[in-house]
């Protein structure tokens, strides 16, 4: 449960998380507030601008950060008053290391989670966010903080990259970008049904066509495996197979219809553990109910390790082998 007051979180977030959310008592004008452990903290800090994330703790509470290096600090006050949560957080290696098959503990999550929002800071003022700038104004409705992820871990995750539903490119070109620049290489497998959208902002009225425009403009359509088809036809699954050629997939992004676990049945087995999933629209519009109680259930089950909410909505995690 979070609380902030008023115009708290900006209008690009305050939509997604309203009805689940109540206002605190009082609110200053510059302060966010977060609860741990059903406890309440007042932060110093402002969250004007939209540049607010979620970040769940192994108990299900959420922690409510904001853009200002001094989180941190902050963060870690807040978590030495409960006994049952780690005293301090220091950042590890990486936030893609890999990790052991057994649960992670309670302080090794959070450690990963807010090292993985450090890392996203330093994004937002590198020249990547510039080059993924005109990627998101001509061909994505992501938000920039998800495709500098989708970035990151395409650069740095082993494994390849299974996308379902990339509309005109956009992640598509980030996760490119990504696996160019790793040390190793990567096969980035993508299916799309095609078809026509209209929407206010980014319109198609032939998704195929507008997808591999863009692919070829920002000079990724080599880099990519394209798939034209519905991701759980009996056509598609072996032609995915076939593509990713035994490889296990380091990052799988779902940005399709409401149906997720159905994808993850598909596919899961090629996911390796601790492969990095995004998936779209966990919060938001009318999809997003169905997403969203699917994903709870991998959760629930210990197939799926969260990470937290970017953007506008979109849930950010790991898979769990079984």
């Amino acid at each position: 449960m979070i609380r902030w007051g008023p115009g708290r979180l900006g209008t690009e977030k305050a939509w997604a998380a309203k009805r689940s959310l109540s206002q605190p008592e009082t609110a200053d004008a510059d302060c966010s507030y977060f609860i741990v452990a059903e406890r309440c903290a007042r932060f110093p800090f402002s969250t004007r601008g939209g540049d607010v994330g979620f970040l769940p703790l192994a108990n299900q509470d959420l922690i409510l950060f904001s853009r200002r290096a001094s989180f941190s600090t902050a963060i870690n006050a807040t978590l030495s008053r409960h006994d049952s949560l780690p005293h301090r957080t220091a950042p590890v290696e990486s936030a893609v290391v890999t990790q052991p098959n057994s649960a992670l503990s309670a302080s090794a999550h959070v450690n990963q989670v807010l090292e993985l929002l450090r890392k996203l800071m330093e994004y937002r003022s590198s020249d990547v966010r510039l080059r993924l700038e005109k990627v998101g104004q001509a061909a994505s409705m992501l938000h920039m903080d998800v495709l500098l992820l989708i970035y990151h871990f395409a650069r740095f995750s082993p494994g390849n990259v299974l996308e379902i539903g990339p509309y005109v490119g956009g992640s598509t070109i980030a996760a490119a970008y990504g696996a160019r620049e790793s040390s190793v290489p990567k096969k980035i497998v993508s299916i799309e049904a095609g078809g026509k959208l209209k929407h206010f902002r980014l319109s198609s009225s032939h998704i195929i066509k507008d997808l591999k425009k863009n692919l070829a403009r920002f000079g990724v359509a080599e880099d990519v495996t394209l798939i034209n088809g519905r991701s759980f036809d009996e056509a598609t699954i072996p032609e995915v197979r076939q593509a990713m050629d035994g490889g296990e997939v380091g990052l799988f992004i779902f940005d399709a219809d409401n149906n997720v676990r159905r994808d993850l049945d598909c596919y899961g087995d090629l996911l390796a553990d601790r492969c990095w999933v995004i998936i779209d629209d966990y919060l938001g519009p009318a999809k997003a109910a169905p997403i969203r109680a699917q994903v709870d259930a991998l959760v629930s089950e210990g197939r799926l390790l969260p990470f937290g909410y970017y953007g506008w909505g979109t849930w950010v995690g790991q898979w769990q082998r079984a």
